[in-house]
């Protein structure tokens, strides 16, 4: 059958092919419209949990610049494993 969506391909471990292969043929479908399904069903969840515009954070006005470097320092110190004290 003749389509005008947009195709792919992709490569599978051998025991994920065997196992849609029986997955479609169970449910009397074919291995692309399994896989379109799950594709589709996965990727609502993702977009929902992922908005491709996600809120802006605005920031604080009580935030200031000597805040925002104690922070960086700290971060900086942590991510180096220091155990001084400032």
């Amino acid at each position: 059958m003749a389509t005008d969506k947009p195709r792919t391909t992709i490569y599978l471990e051998p025991e994920l092919f065997q196992a849609l292969e029986r997955r479609a043929k169970e449910e009397k479908r074919s291995m692309s419209n399994l896989c379109n399904l799950l594709l589709e069903q996965e990727m609502r969840i993702w977009l929902a949990n992922n908005p491709e515009d996600p809120p802006e954070v605005k920031p604080s006005s009580t935030r200031t610049k000597a805040t925002t470097a104690t922070k960086a320092t700290a971060k900086s110190k942590q991510a180096r494993g220091s155990t001084r004290s400032s």
